[in-house]
């Protein structure tokens, strides 16, 4: 096996089939070069056999936001493996190899989207926040929403300003921006996708919403994302999806950052208790499909800022992702010895401070502790995380962190 970067007139036949073998390349023209695109624009790297490219994995660059900081972060937004290359370690290895790159470009973090728990977590890659996804009817919205006096359509020709408008979107902690090449494949892809938005006085793109995966004449629709720079503005787009209501039976989209979904249902419980068995179920499920893992603990601890109180410990801190890693790889993980600072002026120095408290952890465990997923105390009980419960405790009061959210479906 050779991994190697994507290469246009090489590898783009190749890749194209493996996406198709998957289920994910566009059955429409414009589909496809988008898909073309997607793979030549971005980091890309692409694992042969004998038999030529069996496995790609493409990573898109962003910002995370940590509390009032941000982060660069390197999202792994696609690993796919053609069926012949099937159970022979392609997979892990071309995501340890792009998880590394990220590494190599100065981020601080990744992240990426899981078929299932367990296989990145070999690569140091832990569990992040539940998704919550809402099922409803557009119809059961209030109809006190407030309805925008002339919405706009948006499609693939407003790339630009669709971007600027997310750049400047209401910001949340743990919330990810990527780069513009995500979403210009994101507008793409869909034949049937669409786009509707608001304008202010300056005529710019203010706040929109963008609907994918648009199933027959009644839905369901799915919406893709939700963009808004105000609460405000945020029951204004859902006004706009209950406009659909007369026509579209059924909705579904991760529940914003900025409130609980039910509140706005009038008998959520009966609509749950009527609707539950069939094609049209309504309700709220919970699942985290996206993970994340620290790749630099200096940069990352520098960019952190927790300004109610200081704790101080000994951390060693192992990290599984070495082992898929060539041996003249130059970054190998972050495992080590660290002294640990997290508060006003964190910091993460490779060495161990005498009389500290000393815990080891897990790169993953410890990524889902900096962020807030769980408390550490809970995180003792199913990840790779030991310490002593005095620094459990204080690490609780110190890291009741706000809910994390990606707000961004990588």
């Amino acid at each position: 096996m050779t991994i190697r970067g994507y290469d246009l007139n090489r590898h783009r036949e190749a890749c194209k089939h493996i996406w198709q073998e998957v289920g994910w390349l566009p059955d429409f023209p414009g589909g496809i070069a988008a898909t073309e695109q997607y793979f030549a624009q971005n980091p890309c790297l692409v694992a042969e056999t004998e038999s030529g490219a069996e496995a790609l994995a493409v990573a898109v660059p962003g910002e995370l936001r940590h509390l009032e900081c941000t982060l660069p972060f390197w999202a792994v937004t696609s690993v796919t493996v053609g069926r012949a290359g099937r159970k022979k370690g392609l997979g892990a290895s071309v995501t340890a190899e792009i998880t590394a790159l990220g590494a190599d470009s100065g981020c601080a973090v990744a992240g990426l989207g899981i078929f299932e728990q367990g296989y990145y977590n070999r690569l140091g890659y832990g569990n992040g926040p539940y998704n919550r996804i809402v099922t409803f009817r557009p119809s059961d919205l209030p109809g006190t929403l407030p309805f925008p006096e002339r919405p706009c359509g948006i499609g693939p020709k407003n790339l630009d300003e669709v971007y600027e408008s997310i750049r400047n979107r209401m910001a949340c902690h743990g919330q990810a921006t990527l780069s513009r090449n995500f979403y210009k494949a994101e507008l793409q892809w869909d034949s049937k996708a669409f786009g509707l938005g608001c304008r202010g006085s300056d005529g710019r793109l203010s706040h929109h919403l963008w609907f994918c995966g648009v199933s027959g004449e009644h839905g369901p629709y799915r919406v893709g994302w939700l963009c808004y720079q105000s609460p405000s503005e945020l029951l204004e787009l859902l006004g706009m999806i209950r406009s659909l209501g007369d026509q579209v039976d059924l909705v579904t989209m991760e529940e914003p950052p900025h409130l609980q979904f039910q509140d706005l249902m009038e008998t959520p419980i009966r609509n749950m208790r009527m609707l539950g068995g069939d094609k049209h179920r309504v309700g709220t499920r919970a699942i985290s499909y996206t993970q994340a893992r620290i790749l630099r603990m200096d940069r990352t601890m520098l960019s952190t800022v927790i300004s109610w109180g200081e704790v101080a410990f000994n951390l060693t801190l192992s990290d599984p992702v070495a082992r898929f890693l060539p041996d003249n790889a130059p970054w190998k993980g972050c495992a080590g010895e660290y002294t640990v600072v997290l508060g006003p002026e964190s910091s993460a120095e490779p060495r161990h401070t005498r009389g500290l408290p000393e815990m080891r952890a897990g790169v993953g465990g410890f990524t889902r502790m900096w962020l807030g997923v769980r408390q550490p105390s809970v995180l003792a009980l199913t990840d790779e995380i030991e310490a002593p419960g005095s620094l459990l405790r204080d690490l609780d009061r110190l890291l009741a962190l706000p809910e994390p959210r990606f707000n961004c479906d990588f």
